[in-house]
């Protein structure tokens, strides 16, 4: 009975602990919340997320794009939907629609941007509740949250709105609600836990496709502790066919949204690049963007992990190994893409390598307590027990520094861009390539998407740049003819594209500002002709 109240005390200092220090993270991602955005995509969740909190769809409306051609919004909104003149937002609805319910539930627009430190904090306590269920030890579920948010991933990405830790928190309740059905007191609870592990995990779908991948490690579980006998339970037939069900309504969702069952922001048919998402040959070699895929992952959990990684091959010395397979099959299932992914996971996309921190720093938290199991009482415990401390905190100041700094920067870069546009007329339309999505978003200004004008083949790999010259200058000339004011904000194309000369050939360009060079972009006198572009057909009005 001593024991008994010592474990329950233990218990209950654990979890004050617990609450205490998630309390103490949460604060300080609050005050680090990045709240001028500075990447493209970024802004066009947040964009979709106003419109669906007002009562609208994830869209962007401009007039231009009916009068002219469907080439005025941010990056983000590229979908069309015949004979729907809107565009739509090129990704899934899951984390527009958590902004969203950000702004409903608080009734301030401001909230939007705390909803995904919000969820961090939520992620670090499933961490925990899944720590607890698998290894029966509170202890390995508070070390797997530490770990968590002791990396820079969790600092980046836990104070930024595109991010995947809206990502990795759901597939966490999923798994952790799914545990739990087989602890059940009634088969009535039973089901209550399937449902909620069921939509946790279909609405992870909806935030990335990707995420689908764990439903492969919960077959793992399955089979390394039941041997699939837990088939005939009514809670797990239930949770299997609320599952298929899901699969059915993302199909469907794709036939609806993008036009196909199999189609998604990814086919050529709504702009993307002229390369496959996914090749076998990213993993090994060259990836179009930032290098070797498969050696990218190694890096980026390098630079998150950095010694603690080291934990991984001592938690082979704890005496039950299934939950270490079931960690080990959620890492790899939920890293496994990204390793042939066209955009290799560093910079921007290391986020894509968040969905499966928690899962492996759980292993970790295994391998520590198998060490310390093997020490002597006393103070040889404790000493390891402060290694992993300082482990964890040493390069904390230095991550907060460096989200700090960036938010300064961003916030900074935002201002001087605003002030580009600072001046002109309301109905002015720019072009620009850099801050197309800064002066749509923050300036309320049109802006003209060179970059969507190009169409891109598959086959040959390639863009058909020759679009850009005729058609750009159709279409600005089209502007003059509505009335409306053009500016041109140079700040460097892609390789092989010089808009600048582009324009100089067709219209006359009043230089307003010299650094960045902006200019006025006006019609020549006795109105020119277009450039010519052969048999080359521009798009139309959306």
């Amino acid at each position: 009975m001593f024991n008994d109240a010592t474990k329950m005390e233990k218990s209950r200092a654990v979890r004050l602990a617990l609450t205490g220090t998630l309390i103490g993270i949460g604060i300080a991602l609050f005050a680090l919340v990045e709240t001028a955005p500075g990447v493209a995509d970024t802004m066009g969740y947040l964009y979709a997320g106003r419109q669906l909190a007002a009562g609208h769809g994830p869209v962007y409306e401009d007039d231009l794009n009916a009068a002219i051609a469907p080439v005025f919004s941010p990056f983000a909104f590229q979908i069309r939907r015949t004979p729907d003149r809107r565009l739509y937002l090129g990704y899934p609805p899951g984390q527009p629609l958590l902004l969203a319910a950000g702004r409903w539930i608080t009734g301030r627009a401001s909230a939007e941007n705390y909803v995904v430190p919000f969820l961090a904090v939520a992620m670090l306590g499933l961490t925990f509740l899944l720590g607890r269920e698998l290894f029966g030890r509170e202890a390995a579920g508070w070390i797997g949250a530490l770990v968590t948010a002791g990396g820079i991933l969790f600092w980046e990405y836990g104070t930024a709105a595109w991010s995947e830790i809206p990502s990795a928190a759901f597939i966490l309740l999923g798994v952790v609600a799914y545990l739990r059905v087989e602890r059940a007191a009634t088969t009535g609870r039973g089901l209550a836990w399937a449902t909620l592990a069921a939509l946790a995990l279909i609405f992870s779908w909806f935030i990335r496709y990707t995420n689908l991948l764990i439903v492969p490690a919960l077959i793992v579980y399955e089979l390394a502790y039941h041997r699939f006998h837990r088939l005939r339970q009514p809670a797990v037939w239930l949770f299997s066919a609320l599952l298929l069900a899901g699969l059915g309504g993302l199909l469907l969702f794709n036939a609806t949204y993008y036009g196909g069952l199999t189609r998604t922001s990814y086919s050529p048919e709504h702009g993307w690049y002229p390369f496959p998402a996914f090749d076998l040959a990213y993993a090994l070699g060259p990836s179009p963007i930032d290098g070797y895929s498969l050696a990218a992952i190694g890096r980026t959990l390098w630079a998150n992990f950095s010694w603690l990684g080291l934990l991984l091959p001592a938690g082979l010395l704890i005496r039950r190994r299934r939950p270490l397979l079931f960690l080990a099959a959620a890492g790899l299932c939920l890293l496994a893409p990204y390793g042939l992914y066209a955009f290799a996971a560093a910079g921007v996309n290391s986020r894509c390598v968040l969905p499966a921190v928690p899962f492996l720093a759980l292993w970790m938290a295994a391998g520590f307590l198998a060490l310390q199991d093997r020490l002597p009482a006393g103070w040889p415990r404790w000493l390891v027990a402060g290694l992993l401390a300082v482990l964890l905190i040493w390069p904390l100041p230095g991550i907060l520094a460096s989200v700090r700094t960036r938010n300064a920067n961003q916030a900074a870069g935002l201002r001087e861009i605003i002030g580009y546009v600072d001046g002109s007329e309301p109905d002015a339309v720019y072009l620009t390539y850099a801050y197309v999505d800064h002066i749509a978003y923050f300036t309320g200004r049109s802006v003209l998407n060179y970059r969507r004008i190009p169409v891109s083949d598959p086959v040959t790999r390639t863009y058909a740049w020759e679009m850009i010259a005729p058609c750009l200058t159709r279409y600005v000339d089209q502007l003059h003819r509505l009335g409306r004011p053009v500016y041109f904000i140079e700040t460097g194309d892609l390789v092989g594209l010089n808009t600048v000369d582009i324009l100089a050939a067709r219209f006359r360009l009043v230089e307003v500002r010299d650094r960045p060079p902006i200019y006025r972009v006006e019609p020549e006198a006795g109105d020119a002709e277009v450039i010519d572009g052969g048999t080359i057909s521009c798009p139309g009005p959306g």
